[in-house]
């Protein structure tokens, strides 16, 4: 199904730019714009998540990061970006959901300031 372009290897410091995919499309659409990143010369894609409700919108991402695995394959670098938007039950819930899509990191999954109150309560 996904077709690995020819890629020089990285220097072992640096790392990779990566494409962005927007969170409003459909898994099928992210992972054929995924699909098309990779053939022009990316190795690397970043997919906005968060934008939906609660726990169905951390589902939806995952299953969006998910056709996006299908399609590229397993030697692409995978990462989201949920700008701070999830509470700490979402964050894991999608972390739950997208534990087998290998991604390379979890952006901002939850904000500050749930971090700072966090350490109060501790």
């Amino acid at each position: 199904m996904h077709t690995q372009p020819e890629t020089t290897k990285p220097h072992p410091w640096s790392v990779e730019i990566n494409a962005l995919i927007e969170a409003n499309l459909t898994p099928e659409a992210a992972a054929a714009q995924a699909l098309a990143l990779v053939r022009a010369g990316h190795g690397c894609v970043k997919l906005k998540v968060a934008r939906g409700e609660g726990s169905a919108g951390a589902f939806e991402d995952a299953a969006r990061l998910r056709a996006i695995r299908d399609a590229v394959g397993p030697h692409v670098s995978l990462r989201a970006d949920a700008n701070r938007r999830w509470s700490l039950n979402d964050a894991l819930s999608f972390g739950l959901q997208a534990a087998d899509v290998r991604l390379e990191y979890i952006e901002e999954p939850v904000s500050t300031l749930f971090l700072s109150l966090r350490g109060r309560l501790e």
